[in-house]
């Protein structure tokens, strides 16, 4: 070779190595911000792709490199092969767009590259199309998720994860940024640049070097070895070899004692060191293990709600917890702008409910109730969300009653009541004419109960049944369809804005809080605004333990009846008698009794909304209010 032939080899040897700089720093765009600072790891992984696809076939160095960095970084390997798949989508996009002209211009006479061109366009978008797919038809995200169900659940994941982070990168508009679309403009005019210039090196079209980069590098190698053309396989192996190969022996040299490390660790532990890294949609999760339950909601379609939690609520935040509750709402701790807050987020009618619950709770921000503080709200297309202070130290009630000594439990009531006893005095409005009764009447009592014993006679053997061991009968129910019998049980006719919804797990003690504690979650929508609701759902949660009814299975049907688990603890027992003689002695009997009623009312409320959503958990609502509606009997006008 002439000595400016040699100059050529060097300069296009060189420009292929900026190239490949170039791709790492692009590849790292598709990643957190973060990579920017790390992308050797990202270069090194590209070389070592590099070298396995110079040598085999079928582009399996593309998983090499994706398992490097996914263990190098602690990234899951899913996400990692979906990044590397779309960045060689977009490559085939680009070359797709650009090989009909290139070929045009070399041999207008020849249409391959044209025909071939078209064949990756088509290939391409098909890839864009699926990504569309993915992303928008909950039918094909179904189908999706039931062929990977063929695979055990930890395959399964990791195909499911591998497809939505396919498709958040490319629907997503990462791609279509101009932070990725500079670099990819920019590497392939220094790939181009490169290939002209050891074209012009040893003589070869730029098209033939192209192709032969694009495949498997040895074989036309090894072709021109065995023809004795060491003219140009000598420059060709140095030209394609030498960039990625200075990178691993650089890469190698330098972090060897960390690489090893971290292998590790891998075999001895089965997973990388401790370095959480979360992208994209994973960043939103704090743990891996909600991420997972996001997926497979939005994949298989079976909780429409937290998939569009994790779709629509955490674009500014990244969910640190999930509470459980009973409502239609999700509740979670969310870190935003690095401080942690409680947000609450619903869909549909639950999200014009919430949405009011918010509305109220700003309505009485100033009016001596301690009450939670609205931060911020949102609202979209079908959804609503607000936040509300992450405060510490507090306890929700519950636990508060479980860890703490009676004689405080008594104090915390005591105040409770009297607190939101002189809320409705201040809020008095007048009493209620018989039409607002009759209304509730038939709304939360006639219609609920109607459904109920139809579940009942549908799941029951008879009208009679038994619940561990003890003896009902659904004839019983009748007087809930009779408006005059339950017009004798409702004599405090008094209204006032309540909170509507005062159980025991919407208190938050709060010891350093002026009042040692603060009440979350309204409920505005009643239509009786008794101020007995707010204290019948305190005994709604004491009596039967109603927080520990969405804490498992708690009811089954067996040959003699239904068994039925009562989870209510000693600690609720006395706190709950202690609570009807605060009752007593305040208001007297008559309103303990009323209070009751109220309360009976509420599980019949309640009940319907558990049968729709689970059966087995309806099952568990109907025992309850069957064994409450026998008690209030005891106690009926």
């Amino acid at each position: 070779m002439p000595y400016n032939a040699y100059t050529l080899l060097i300069l296009a040897t060189i420009l292929l190595f900026l190239g490949h700089l170039v791709r790492a720093a692009r590849w790292a765009i598709l990643f957190s911000p973060q990579y920017f600072s790390r992308r050797f790891n990202l270069l090194l992984g590209l070389a070592i792709g590099y070298m396995v696809n110079t040598i085999f076939p079928w582009r399996l160095g593309e998983i090499l490199r994706a398992f490097f960095v996914s263990k190098r970084e602690a990234i899951s390997f899913s996400h990692v092969a979906a990044t590397v798949v779309a960045e060689r989508l977009t490559d085939l996009l680009i070359i797709a767009i650009a090989m009909p002209a290139i070929g045009y211009f070399i041999d207008p006479q020849n249409t391959a590259m044209q025909s071939l061109g078209g064949q990756m366009m088509l290939a391409a978008l098909g890839g864009i199309l699926f990504t569309v797919l993915v992303r928008s038809s909950p039918a094909a995200r179904r189908v999706l998720w039931s062929a990977a169900s063929i695979f055990n659940d930890s395959i399964r994941m990791s195909i499911i994860e591998f497809f939505w982070s396919f498709s958040e990168i490319i629907g997503g508009g990462k791609v279509l940024s101009h932070n990725y679309l500079l670099p990819t403009v920019l590497m392939w005019l220094i790939y181009g640049c490169s290939y002209l210039t050891y074209g012009l090196a040893v003589g070869e079209a730029t098209n033939e070097t192209f192709f032969a980069l694009l495949g498997t590098p040895l074989q036309p190698l090894i072709t021109r070895l065995a023809n004795a053309d060491l003219s140009t396989a000598i420059p060709f192996l140095l030209f394609s070899i030498l960039p990625v190969l200075v990178v691993i022996v650089y890469g190698f040299s330098r972090q060897w004692s960390s690489i090893i490390r971290a292998l590790s660790a891998q075999l001895q532990y089965a997973s990388p060191l401790d370095a959480q890294n979360l992208i994209s949609a994973r960043e939103r999760f704090k743990k891996d293990n909600e991420y997972k339950y996001f997926l497979s909601s939005h994949f298989s379609g079976n909780d429409q709600i937290l998939s569009s939690f994790g779709l629509l609520a955490m674009s500014d935040g990244v969910m640190q917890r999930l509470f459980n509750g009973g409502s239609e709402a999700i509740t979670a701790l969310v870190e935003v702008d690095q401080q942690l807050v409680i947000r609450k987020f619903a869909l549909g009618l639950a999200a014009k409910k919430l949405h009011r619950q918010a509305d109220w709770l700003k309505s009485h921000q100033h009016d001596n109730l301690p009450i939670v503080q609205v931060r911020g709200e949102r609202q979209g297309n079908g959804y609503y969300l607000y936040d509300m202070p992450f405060i510490v130290p507090a306890n929700d009630f519950y636990d508060v009653i479980h860890t703490s000594p009676i004689e405080r439990n008594q104090s915390l009531l005591n105040r409770i009541v009297e607190q939101i006893s002189n809320f409705h005095q201040r809020h008095a409005a007048g009493t209620a004419n018989a039409g607002i009764v009759e209304t509730y009447f038939n709304e939360k009592v006639l219609k609920n109960t109607s459904f109920i014993i139809d579940f009942a006679n549908n799941q029951l053997p008879g009208p009679r049944y038994r619940i561990n061991d003890r003896a009902y009968n659904l004839t019983d129910w009748n007087c809930l369809t009779d408006i005059s019998w339950l017009s004798r049980q409702v004599l405090d006719l008094r209204t006032a804005t309540i909170h509507g919804d005062l159980t025991i797990e919407n208190i938050i003690v709060a010891p350093e809080q002026p009042a040692g504690f603060y009440i979350i979650d309204p409920n505005p929508d009643n239509i009786f605004n008794s101020p007995l609701i707010d204290l019948a759902k305190l005994m709604q949660s004491l009596h039967l333990g109603y927080e520990g009814l969405h804490r498992g299975r708690m009811c089954t049907i067996t040959e003699e009846g239904i068994s039925l688990t009562i989870t209510r603890s000693r600690a609720y027992s006395d706190l709950q008698e202690y609570f009807e003689q605060l009752i007593v002695r305040q208001f007297g009997a008559d309103t303990l009794r009323e209070i009751y009623f109220h309360e009976l009312v509420n599980y019949l409320r309640l009940t319907p909304y558990k049968i729709r959503k689970n059966p087995s958990e309806g099952l568990t609502f109907f025992a309850v209010t069957s064994i409450l509606l026998e008690r209030y009997l005891e106690r009926s006008i």
